[in-house]
């Protein structure tokens, strides 16, 4: 999973939140491992079972060449055939069943890895909140310093002039709302990069959820569907076969 950038401040008023997304973090880090450990036997077995039924497939056509070709009776190389058929069949459906079990594992994996996804999410939410809070906050505190003068002498321009500086104050707002439109997410992440070390917003913001919480979240089943797993045997094996589409969460 894709690491969270910059470390708290000592003694930065989120530390709190810091440490539980960092707790929750490492929780979903486990489920999310132990699901794509599960993922990859799975995909190995199924890998399996495909390779068996083509071998039984591709020795079936050669059979049916050599039947063809001979004088219609089983000769050797047929007889080599046939048992090249029935042993890839033989280990195709062996596999079915441990396909099955292995599927039904990820499926159990993957409800526990959304679930560790959401609450992790969760606690990524609530310190992103608070710390573009705070951020807010910061940024009020300096902006007197940035146009207190410049706004006060323009509002005396307009009452030496006998104007009403409304209509100034509108522009101004107008300006400020323009330079907020827009998509600013870069610039932010680059002032998260660079100026961490004196904010202790921008030290202790989370960044963007990474994308394996995301992915968990989107393919796990949704609430209704883990409801029906546990009390019907045959929808929770269809759910893990791939056989029924997950809700997500």
């Amino acid at each position: 999973m894709s690491q969270m950038k910059n470390e708290p401040l000592q003694n930065e008023p989120h530390q709190p939140r810091v440490m539980k997304l960092e707790e929750t973090r490492n929780g979903f880090n486990q489920a999310w491992q132990a699901l794509c450990d599960a993922e990859r036997v799975l995909h190995n077995l199924q890998a399996e079972k495909d390779r068996a039924k083509a071998k039984s497939a591709d020795a079936g056509r050669q059979w049916d060449e050599v039947m063809t070709v001979g004088d219609g009776t089983i000769a050797a190389a047929a007889e080599e055939l046939e048992a090249t058929i029935a042993q890839a069949a033989q280990r195709a459906e062996r596999l079915v069943p441990l396909i099955e079990a292995q599927a039904l594992k990820v499926l159990d994996l993957r409800v526990l890895a959304s679930q560790a996804a959401s609450t992790h999410r969760e606690a990524h939410r609530l310190l992103a909140v608070d710390t573009a809070a705070s951020a807010l906050e910061e940024f009020l505190q300096t902006l007197p310093l940035l146009v207190a003068q410049p706004l006060r002498q323009l509002i005396g321009l307009y009452q030496i002039a006998g104007l009403s500086h409304r209509e100034a104050l509108e522009k101004i707002t107008d300006k400020v709302a323009g330079l907020a439109g827009g998509e600013h997410q870069a610039i932010a992440q680059a002032a998260i990069e660079q100026n961490a070390d004196v904010s202790p917003a921008l030290a202790a913001f989370p960044g963007t959820l990474p994308f394996e919480v995301n992915k968990a979240l989107r393919y796990s089943p949704s609430p209704i569907q883990e409801t029906l797993m546990r009390t019907r045997d045959e929808f929770r094996l269809r759910l893990a076969m791939g056989l029924e589409r997950m809700g997500g969460r």
